[in-house]
């Protein structure tokens, strides 16, 4: 389990705090999605937890970071990789080899695997993200798709009890975006915990356990997607765009029908809403 308590970071030269007072718990064997508008906070609360900021990207915290029961606030990233695994959203600068099998391969073998095992491992990882096809293939030959797909594979091959994402999606076409959030809430229910950053709230609705909404660095609202939204489309205001499209027709059609609001977080519920709605 990761909780942050109280947790503040200000990059060095800013005035203005990148995370302010940030409290929340993410649940082990769960998909946990960090959202809100662009300049949020997003990434840095997962590079927080990493700790890649203040380490690798100076500045000044307060506040806790636990891990399993565990303060690891001061604890720097190489102490941390055995336990959380980090992808951030650059991901060529985060490739090491030519091909695709040798970079799923690259980690196993630098943890003195043998080399039986990287072979079983690095087979999975590539089963599991749907590459096998890609083995042979540079990673320059790659779409930006592939190359996102090739990077989660060589972590998950690592088995992190935690995985972190920094937009996983975002070279992704929606149908790709899809596939992926399957398998990282596959990846979820078998016991990784996973958190990620993502504003595209069509692609992880349907899969999120919980989601926290950042707002200036502020942790705004922390739940279930559809108590997020129905606050959200509450409030009106620039947040309603962070809501699916799903969610915004039932709510509306809730409202023009006098019926209870119903948030959907998908298309295949909002139409089943609406089909009911012309049945009755």
């Amino acid at each position: 389990m990761i909780s942050m308590k109280d947790y503040s970071f200000k990059y060095d030269g800013c005035e203005s705090y990148a995370l302010s007072d940030i409290n929340l718990t993410i649940e082990d064997s769960s998909l946990f999605i960090v959202t809100g508008l662009s300049g949020s906070g997003k990434s840095t609360i997962l590079e927080a937890i990493a700790g890649i900021v203040p380490y690798c990207a100076a500045g000044e915290q307060s506040g806790l970071i636990m891990l399993d029961g565990e303060d690891i606030s001061d604890c720097e990233p190489v102490r941390r990789a055995a336990r959380i695994g980090y992808i951030g959203e650059d991901i060529m600068s985060q490739m090491v080899c030519a091909k695709v099998e040798d970079e799923i391969r690259f980690g196993l073998e630098n943890l003195g695997i043998c080399a039986k095992d990287v072979e079983k491992r690095a087979k999975a990882a590539m089963e599991t993200l749907g590459i096998t096809s890609l083995a042979k293939r540079t990673i320059s030959s790659l779409s930006g798709g592939q190359r996102q797909r090739t990077a989660i594979a060589a972590m998950i091959a690592l088995m992190p009890p935690v995985l972190l994402l920094d937009n996983p999606a975002g070279a992704l076409d929606p149908s790709g975006a899809e596939e992926l959030y399957k398998v990282l809430k596959h990846l979820a229910e078998n016991g990784m915990t996973i958190a990620a950053a993502e504003e595209r709230s069509e692609l992880f609705a349907p899969y999120a356990d919980k989601i926290l909404l950042l707002e200036n660095g502020r942790a705004k609202y922390i739940g279930r997607a559809e108590s997020v939204y129905q606050e959200l489309l509450a409030e009106g205001g620039a947040g309603r765009e962070l809501v699916p499209k799903s969610a915004r027709f039932t709510a509306e059609l809730s409202r023009i029908s006098h019926k209870e609001c119903v948030i959907a977080s998908t298309a295949e519920k909002a139409a089943s809403f609406a089909l009911g709605m012309q049945l009755c």
